[in-house]
């Protein structure tokens, strides 16, 4: 039922929305990155050219926001046109939903920040302080988008105000990507159709002016599970882990069918003579067929019904673990009721049919005569190795998830990221004095040092550039590459502890390094591969002039790669240079010890210079380790259902070692008799399901290993699948059979032999 919930939340993302069927958005893709999101000239030719296409636009931003009561720093912030309330459904609580997103310097808030800024008071027509610069009165209160949304917002401020800051409507940099664009087909309009029109129109429309991506459409419910592009509004999931906890709640399942059915018909001569007599008064097959089934699904159903009871009391320990808020209301979704009912018939009919036509198919003259059946152990054996097969894949599985995150917590990233705190400088971009909070920073002796960047660490890398070499051809049509842009300050490589490769960094001893360049590995060995018909090695780019779009200056240095982003992607091609309005973050590496004391002290220096913006701060590591906090989690869910499963396995076999202990008594008591040890019982016992096991790491293994390759492929950077994991995996499954075992064994080889002989 757990896991039922789970995926159903999972399944269940964008679904609120009336027209989630015909709501797309737009994706950029170069190929080496994409992203979910176009540019102002596209958006606004192809309004023109489609009218009949209702185009929801969104550009998130950060922001100090100031009311009369409080100030936060706020990262949930978007700019959106009106149309966005046609292609979404946004519940509005108050406002005139025919002016809302239509009226510069209004914004609109969703519940939740109406309380925390204005209280108890009506937020209507109150104002909102963006940044310490310009006001927003608040036009309407709208509900909060659900969980099961692919991106969440807390504040939206009308598109005519981002035209107003930086004319959008007149733009012409078809390479701006940063404004995620969401389209509302009419209804008979096929998304493949449209998707085929878009080269021509990009033809059209910018001809040699393209940014060089190539434009797809992605449906608004496939987004959750199946996209993972650069710059995405919210960490997605993955589909691949749908597949897993569905097949290990099946899995689950499965394992406690085989137990009932391995029990049942191993104990079948219990109900053996009710068989027999039952036959001899004109019982018919199918009769006794019905009447087992009936009982297996009747066990189903009260196992369903306390299973209800159980999950309604475990569901809090469940969504803490999942971090998620899951529905668990019987009655309203039928579907919710039916898979349960489903379930629990589907347990009853699989777990006891086999049971059923055994016992149907005695015969009543050998069972009336001997009071015994023949029992078959061929069947039984088998249903164990499928047992132990899961177990051991589950062991397996766990084992490779723990050891790849452990690598991803452990990485080394190519700087270092120990005692490095980022802070965002928000709305002071403009205001922000580097130079002076710098030196400030630097008098405390707990600081060690300061530098300043476009991107924040982990960094999403926004920016995109293309590049080439000034006066030379390349062997390309296209006669660029491809990469990110990243902001520096003259010491940020001597503050995070890269390596420079070749060359120099930038210093304020050049004055003209205010327009050069530096290239990471990456970058260096794509543009070099580009010019290879001129023999330009990468040491060559030294001193080259590189053309950046519009700006042009020299390449002074090549640095060692490093990961500015999550361990999912490949590093990244890169290119570092000085362009101080783009500035968004301060880097403070710290000294070790008093980490209190270090954090208050900067707190004091940064508001004694902006006490309208307060210090919020992350730190690097621990960013890093927050990308990873969706397998983190999703790891520890496959833990403890993988535990799960493997003691169901191991209640089987803990049932089915003590009958057949029970069936061989006498022969121990005989055993004993003659000389037999107690290890030497033991051991004979424990052999025969130790065969069964060994025999499930065999088939086990190789099916691991497919499984935990194909997860893995999800990083670019990955461990090795070692054997030590597969031993470790088999040695514990055997030490789980054998503990389970002995139990009985050891009984009943400590048994008094007379006792023994005496049985039956």
């Amino acid at each position: 039922m757990l896991i039922i919930l789970f995926v159903r939340d999972e399944l269940s993302f964008d679904q609120h929305h009336e027209n989630a069927d015909r709501i797309y958005r737009i994706v950029s893709d170069w190929g080496e990155f994409s992203t979910p999101a176009t540019n102002p000239p596209f958006i606004n030719r192809f309004a023109a050219e489609y009218p009949d296409i209702k185009m929801g636009l969104l550009q998130p931003f950060e922001a100090l926001v100031r009311s009369e009561l409080s100030n936060f720093s706020e990262d949930r912030l978007f700019f959106a046109n009106p149309d966005i309330f046609q292609v979404f459904d946004i519940p509005i609580v108050r406002g005139n939903p025919d002016v809302l997103l239509t009226e510069p310097g209004t914004v609109i808030l969703t519940q939740e920040m109406a309380e925390k800024y204005f209280g108890n008071a009506d937020p209507i027509d109150r104002v909102l302080v963006i940044d310490n610069q310009f006001e927003l009165t608040v036009s309407g209160i709208v509900e909060s988008m659900p969980s099961q949304s692919h991106f969440h917002f807390d504040f939206l401020v009308p598109w005519v105000t981002l035209d107003f800051l930086m004319d959008f409507s007149n733009s012409t940099s078809w390479g701006n990507n940063s404004y995620y664009t969401y389209l509302l087909l009419p209804d008979g309009y096929l998304a493949a159709s449209l998707e085929a029109q878009l080269p021509a129109f990009i033809e059209q429309q910018a001809g040699e002016n393209w940014n060089g991506s190539e434009l797809s459409l992605q449906a608004l419910t496939d987004i959750h599970l199946h996209s993972r592009h650069n710059n995405e509004l919210e960490a997605n999931s993955n589909i691949a882990y749908i597949y897993i906890f569905s097949a290990i709640a099946v899995f689950i399942l499965l394992i406690a069918c085989v137990n009932f059915m391995n029990l049942a018909t191993a104990r079948s001569e219990e109900r053996s003579k009710e068989v027999g007599i039952r036959k001899v008064v004109g019982a018919r097959r199918t009769q006794l067929v019905n009447q087992f089934l009936t009982e297996s699904i009747l066990l189903a159903g009260c196992a369903l019904l306390l299973s209800v009871i159980l999950t309604r009391a475990v569901l809090p320990a469940f969504e803490a673990l999942s971090e998620k808020t899951i529905a668990f209301d019987l009655f309203a979704s039928g579907g919710v009721i039916l898979a349960f009912l489903g379930v629990a018939l589907f347990v009853g009919i699989f777990s006891g049919s086999y049971p059923a036509f055994v016992l149907s198919a005695f015969r009543p003259i050998g069972i009336l005569k001997s009071g015994k059946v023949g029992r078959k152990t061929t069947l039984r054996k088998g249903l164990v190795l499928f047992q132990f097969v899961i177990s051991v894949c589950l062991i397996i599985g766990t084992l490779v998830v723990y050891n790849q995150l452990d690598f991803l917590r452990k990485a080394h990233l190519g700087f270092d990221k120990e005692q490095v705190i980022t802070a965002s400088l928000g709305g002071l971009d403009d205001a922000f004095e580097y130079g002076v909070m710098k030196d400030a920073l630097l008098q405390r002796s707990d600081v060690s040092e300061v530098s300043i960047s476009s991107e924040g660490l982990p960094s999403e890398l926004l920016n995109g550039s293309t590049l080439q070499l000034e006066g030379a051809v390349a062997d390309d049509p296209e006669n660029n590459i491809r990469v990110r842009s990243v902001s520096m300050g003259h010491d940020f490589f001597q503050s995070l502890g890269v390596e420079m490769l070749h060359g120099r960094n930038l210093s304020m001893d050049f004055p003209s390094d205010s327009s050069a360049y530096i290239l990471n590995a990456t970058a260096a060995r794509l543009l070099s591969q580009r010019y290879s018909n001129q023999n330009i090695s990468v040491e060559d780019l030294l001193g080259r002039t590189l053309q950046r779009g519009q700006n042009s200056g020299p390449i002074v240095g090549i640095v060692n790669d490093f990961n500015m982003s999550s361990l999912h992607e490949e590093i990244e091609p890169i290119v570092f240079f000085i362009l101080p309005r783009w500035y968004d973050h301060l880097l403070i590496r710290i000294q070790p010890g008093n980490l209190a004391g270090t954090l208050a002290g900067i707190s004091t220096v940064w508001e004694s210079m902006y006490p309208q913006w307060s210090f919020e701060y992350q730190f690097a590591d621990q960013g890093f380790y927050e990308q990873y906090r969706a397998e983190e989690r999703l790891g520890r869910i496959f833990s403890i259902f993988a535990i799960l499963a493997i003691f169901i396995a191991c209640m089987g076999l803990f049932g089915l070692a003590s009958f057949t202990v029970h069936q061989r008594t006498k022969e121990f008591g005989v055993r004993k008799v003659l000389g037999a040890s107690i290890g030497n019982m033991v051991l004979l016992i424990t052999r025969e399901f130790a065969q069964i096991v060994l025999l499930a790491i065999c088939v086990a293994s190789p099916l691991a290993y497919l499984g935990m390759n194909r997860w893995l492929q999800d990083f670019a950077y990955t461990i090795e699948l070692s054997w030590w994991m597969f031993a470790v995996a088999g040695i514990l499954a055997l030490l789980i059979a054998a503990l389970t075992i002995c139990y009985h064994s050891l009984k009943l080889a400590t048994k008094n032999p007379i006792e023994s002989l005496r049985y039956e």
